[in-house]
């Protein structure tokens, strides 16, 4: 006979790396959040380079966390990089499961309007 005691072992230790993973890439999500907070107040680029790379660990982790895309997005579009902004904020768009919230949307829009051939398609 098949001994299953082993597979519910197997089974108990990914639930435990799955938890894991989403605890640390929420850490990291929430640490570029702080970190892009702290840009508004000192408009340093080293701190963009900090935040983006906890998005980057956090999408590691949880690699269709919508809302660490669209932080991408804002700092790409910080350094005027719109063409690498709208691919953060297209792949952000592939992941909600609904129409992208109004402020994301207009957020796009913004974005596509810095892009000669983008702005075709507003």
């Amino acid at each position: 006979m098949f001994d299953l005691s082993g597979l519910k072992d197997l089974a108990s230790a990914k639930k435990k790396v799955q938890d894991k993973r989403a605890e640390t890439a929420g850490s990291a999500f929430d640490n570029a959040l702080s970190i892009l907070e702290d840009f508004e107040y000192n408009p340093d680029k080293e701190l963009l380079q900090e935040a983006s790379n906890k998005l980057i660990e956090s999408l590691q982790f949880n690699p269709d966390h919508a809302p660490s895309y669209v932080c991408l997005a804002y700092i790409f579009y910080i350094l005027y990089e719109d063409e690498f902004a709208l691919k953060y904020i297209n792949i952000a768009e592939s992941y909600y499961p609904e129409e992208l919230p109004l402020a994301i949307r207009e957020f796009k829009k913004k974005i596509m309007e810095n892009i000669p051939w983008a702005n075709k398609n507003i």
